[in-house]
């Protein structure tokens, strides 16, 4: 049933705290009158006065602080839109604007990059860092695949040391633009204190750069024309959009367009070559890592572009899933946590093997057969990224498999949907932790 009691802060806090699972936070079920978090958890969790959190819920007391909601939002463990969404209903606007370090995007985000077959596309920070980028651009730009993660930063491709392959003849006024719109990019994304470091490096390496940044101008990226010097097919014309990504400050994508049909065919061709190159290394990375789907199955409800996304990669690798099913001989999940795994689930994903578990740890007999694959590595994706990922993590790394996570393609558990949590475990104790499909190269 609708609320419509109180004020739509009120409604809003309300419904956000009866979602969340009690038994997920370590809290005690007992006897509740309604479903989820009572108030005075939701207080504790945020560090308000219980009084305080009751009066909101309650439309009395009057608008709560940034600082109250920040506070709500963690306690609530808000996503960034229910924390904005948060803001517009407690004071009228949304939040200030917080950096947040990008180390890849979505699938869909690039499968978008790769749908412009002769236009190079890119995504990119508000400190100018390339996370995600198609062939075209690789093959036309910079083949950033061939770049460490920290080198793959526009200034420094183009005030570095060997500066664009594609470097135009108008570099000057090219240069000067780019330093005044990544001046006003970070400012807008709340990323000034961040790209400190990075001013200053090229500031003491390129004296072209500390001039113009001295200079503080500012642009809007906006749109414009490029022409490029290819070593390979020489001069190409390109005109570029650029454009925000919804709900991420953080992120802008950038197309470029071949202004004429002969500077397309001279993409078509440079793609083409960079395809046939590329064979040989798509075959090298099938035939020395493996793919562990973890619980990919109906009781955790998996997102359907996930279980797509990880289809799709598994077909192009040796793959193995686990598919939890509840057994109470075995695992005592009901009694423990009063909640337990379909007894008859299967894997949403199609793989070579699949291994039944009855609890948090993937069985022996799947840590022999990828054993017996030989391989260099096993990326790990699945459900759970926090708890029955990471203890497949353990037994990989134990058994010298050398686990390596695909964060786009793992979920967290209720406490963590978002999979950082888990990430930043993974990355503790094994290491390995890919962002993005780009960097599914072996080192």
């Amino acid at each position: 049933m609708t609320d419509t009691s109180g004020t739509p802060l009120g409604a809003y806090l309300r419904d956000r705290r009866a979602r969340i699972d009690p038994a997920a936070l370590g809290l005690p079920i007992g006897r509740r009158r309604t479903p989820g978090l009572r108030r005075e958890e939701v207080a504790q969790r945020a560090n308000i006065s219980p009084t305080w959190y009751a009066w909101l819920e309650q439309g009395r007391g009057g608008a709560p602080s940034a600082e109250v909601l920040n506070r709500i939002a963690v306690g609530l463990m808000l996503t960034e839109a229910e924390r904005e969404h948060l803001f517009m209903l407690g004071l009228g606007r949304p939040p200030q604007v917080r950096y947040r370090a990008v180390e890849g995007v979505t699938p869909r985000l690039q499968r978008l990059l790769d749908a412009f077959e002769v236009s190079p596309a890119l995504i990119k920070t508000a400190t100018w860092d390339v996370v995600a980028w198609n062939r075209a651009a690789a093959a036309v730009l910079t083949d950033y695949g061939a770049l460490a993660p920290r080198e793959r930063n526009i200034l420094k491709l183009i005030f570095g040391p060997s500066r664009s392959r594609t470097a135009p003849a108008d570099w000057q006024d090219m240069a000067r633009f780019v330093v005044a719109a990544f001046r006003a990019d970070a400012a807008r994304a709340g990323a000034v204190s961040e790209v400190a470091d990075l001013v200053a490096e090229l500031c003491a390496s390129s004296p072209e750069f500390e001039a113009m940044w001295c200079d503080n101008e500012v642009r809007i990226h906006g749109e414009g024309t490029k022409r490029l010097n290819h070593p390979l097919a020489g001069e190409i014309m390109l005109e570029f959009s650029s454009f925000a990504v919804d709900a991420r400050p953080d992120l802008g994508l950038i197309v470029y367009n071949p202004m004429t049909p002969q500077d397309a065919e001279r993409i078509r061709a440079l793609c083409g070559q960079a395809c046939h190159s590329g064979r040989d290394a798509l075959e090298r990375l099938r035939l020395c890592q493996a793919i562990l789907i973890i619980d990919v199955q109906p009781s955790f409800s998996p997102p359907e572009p996930l279980v797509r996304d990880i289809t799709a990669l598994a077909a192009t690798l040796p793959s193995v899933a686990t598919v939890e099913r509840h057994d109470e001989t075995v695992t005592p999940f009901e009694a423990q946590l009063g909640w337990k795994p379909g007894v008859s689930d299967d894997s949403l994903v199609p793989a070579d093997r699949v291994f039944v578990k009855h609890g948090y740890l993937p069985p022996p007999e799947l840590i022999t057969h990828l054993k017996t694959l030989d391989v260099e590595r096993v990326l790990v994706c699945g459900i759970q990224a926090d708890t029955c990922v990471l203890g497949a993590g353990y037994c990989l790394f134990d058994a010298g498999l050398r686990p390596t996570l695909l964060s786009w393609l793992t979920v967290g558990s209720s406490l963590d949907r978002s999979g950082e949590l888990g990430a930043r475990l993974w990355a503790h104790h094994f290491g390995p932790v890919l962002r993005s499909p780009q960097e599914l190269t072996l080192d």
